[in-house]
This record gives C-alpha cells, sequence and structure tokens, in this order.
C-alpha cells in the first residue's frame, strides 16, 4: 500500500503517474493519503466479506503486506535519535499498521 500512494500519486513514478507537476496532474502534499484511507478501507470491506462469505468453508486467512523498512538511532546512547528512528518508522508503516 505504501509504494503505490506515494510512488503512484507523490512522486508520480509508478502508475498511475500523479503527482504536483507531473504530466497527468495530481496533488503530492494529499493524494498519497487520500489514496492510503482508501485502500485501507478496501482492505476493512473484503476482509469482513470474506470472513462473512467464505471463511467458515475455506478457512483462510487474510492480511496485507507492508514494506520491511528499519531504522537505526545515528547513535545509540542519543534519546533524540532514538526517537527520530521510531519517528521514521512510524511515518513509513505506521500510517498503515497504526492509521
Amino acid at each position: 500500500p505504501y509504494s503505490l500512494a506515494t510512488k503512484g500519486y507523490g512522486d508520480g513514478s509508478y502508475p498511475p503517474g500523479r503527482c504536483t507537476g507531473c504530466e497527468f496532474g495530481g496533488n503530492s502534499a494529499t493524494e498519497p493519503y487520500t489514496v492510503a484511507h482508501h485502500q485501507l478501507l478496501a482492505h476493512a470491506t473484503t476482509v469482513a466479506l470474506y470472513r462473512e462469505r467464505y471463511k467458515k468453508t475455506q478457512g483462510g486467512k487474510i492480511g496485507t503486506t507492508l514494506i520491511g523498512r528499519w531504522f537505526v538511532p545515528l547513535n545509540e546512547t542519543s534519546d533524540q535519535d532514538k526517537a527520530a528512528a521510531k519517528r521514521a518508522f512510524d511515518f513509513i508503516v505506521g500510517w498503515f499498521l497504526d492509521p
């Protein structure tokens, strides 16, 4: 979800190639967040539908896959660096794991 939202609507490097200043238009300041929001809503709707109609007979599991970036503090003993590493992780992954 992160790559589609940020690359497709943030910098325009993935389809549909929308971004501020891109050939196909777009707004890099808002569209990635709108897209991410609707991806989460679509996922939640799909999970609910699967659980309601198919899980009992199929017994499957449904989830999502997120990018696996990890951030480490520049200085392991610095509280500021530790906080910065946590903020970076939350910014990249948190908006999907804990919206």
